[in-house]
């Protein structure tokens, strides 16, 4: 009962359900959160403050910025999901509070329209050239070789996400059929000249263009780092892996490397291993196999082989 209290406390103030209703979708800076909602650093703060101390949001940092999210275990409870379900579907005809849901759903399209456009004006002008030019930081050959090593012998339809330039898209095409989503046009033309075996398809991780259950096998190479909110990434994973289907997923380990977020689109500064097993599990995969290791790079991977055990909701 004092949490639920809490809970109704916290998010009886206009602003703050505002707050909610913004980050019911995805992270967002400080930053972010005060172009949306046109109001003082230190209004905002206080009534983010108040939501975090009542347990209903968590901050992440990611190099110099803190971004704010949905704490994963308030979300799936009754009160909190029902109520951004309402939120979801509040009018925005009228005036008065549909008119202020209205002004902060487009002010939170912007935000996050210019976001993307970052991370894509990167991919499409650097697409061939980002192995190379994070090489000393990463080792590419040794993490390939270790998502290779997760498949099974028999891993029927693959899809990699993220596929870029389709170098691994190529690895896994020798022995399997392999589907590749990227949501850049351009870096997908080079992917099918590297791989033309391969399906590939122009879509976005947090929302795949495949239907329920049409793959056997998802592999997560090196793309977590740059979604905003990689949860949403893994439940779309879910949702299009067939049950017991496997997971591969490989990802950097938490770094204070400030040149790989401001030069190679990185959204986080990778995962501690607690963060991203945990991440897994919640999207409903059991773990099956961990391992760590660098190679000839600097950085250290987290590599992952799950099986999906527990279906998202669809």
């Amino acid at each position: 009962m004092p949490h639920l209290l809490r809970t109704l406390k916290a998010a009886g103030d206009q602003t703050r359900l505002r707050i909610l209703s913004l980050l019911g979708s995805e992270p967002l800076s400080v930053g972010e959160i005060l172009d949306v909602l046109g109001m003082g650093q230190s209004r905002v703060s206080r009534h983010l403050k108040i939501l975090s101390d009542a347990g209903i949001l968590e901050n992440r940092r990611a190099g110099n910025r803190v971004y704010y999210a949905l704490d994963e275990q308030a979300r799936r409870t009754p009160l909190l999901s029902e109520l951004l379900r309402e939120l979801a579907e509040l009018p925005v005809s009228g005036n008065g509070s549909a008119a202020v849901a209205r002004n902060d759903r487009a002010r939170l399209a912007e935000v996050l329209d210019l976001r993307k456009k970052v991370s894509v004006d990167h991919f499409q002008k650097f697409g061939k050239d980002h192995d190379e030019r994070q090489k000393s930081y990463v080792d590419s050959d040794y993490y390939r070789k270790e998502v290779l090593a997760g498949l099974s012998k028999s891993p029927g339809r693959v899809l990699d996400l993220g596929c870029g330039t389709g170098e691994l898209s190529a690895l896994i095409g020798r022995s399997a059929e392999v589907i590749g989503v990227d949501q850049s046009a351009r870096v997908l033309d080079a992917a099918r000249a590297a791989c033309p075996g391969a399906e590939f398809r122009l879509g976005e991780i947090e929302h795949l263009p495949l239907g329920n259950q049409e793959v056997a096998t998802v592999v997560a190479s090196m793309v977590l780092h740059h979604l905003p909110e990689p949860m949403q990434g893994l439940r779309e994973a879910n949702r299009v892996l067939a049950q017991n289907g496997t997971l591969v997923v490989v990802d950097l380990k938490e770094h204070d490397e400030e040149a790989m977020q401001r030069d190679f689109a990185d959204f986080w500064r990778g995962f501690s291993p607690r963060r991203l097993e945990q991440m897994i599990e919640d999207a409903g995969f059991e773990i099956v196999e961990k391992k760590s290791g660098r190679g000839a790079g600097k950085l250290t991977c987290l590599i992952y082989r799950a099986k999906k055990v527990k279906p998202q909701e669809v």
